[in-house]
């Protein structure tokens, strides 16, 4: 039997900030964070740090937050905090 429990940890991950989903009038309303070693994180935009990182499309950021995953959906990030990377 497949445990359906969601996994979660604190995580400290770097990446750039890429659209994910639109709606039909082309709006960004899914983002995620792209690693250099090319792992891709759902950002939860629930919250206030997730909602601001929309706003930083193509951005180099550095996040903090609790990652959860569960075996049926993409590995996601609520973001506590961020900073702005410079390239």
């Amino acid at each position: 039997m497949k445990n359906s429990h969601p996994q979660e940890s604190s995580v400290v991950i770097e990446g750039i900030i890429v659209p994910c989903s639109w709606s039909l009038g082309n709006r960004v309303v899914e983002i995620s964070l792209h690693t250099a070693g090319e792992r891709e994180y759902l950002i939860d935009s629930e919250n206030k740090p997730g909602k601001e990182l929309r706003k930083l499309l193509g951005k180099r950021v550095k996040i903090s937050g609790e990652y959860s995953h569960k075996e049926s959906s993409p590995e996601k990030v609520t973001v506590s905090s961020y900073k702005i990377i410079d390239w």
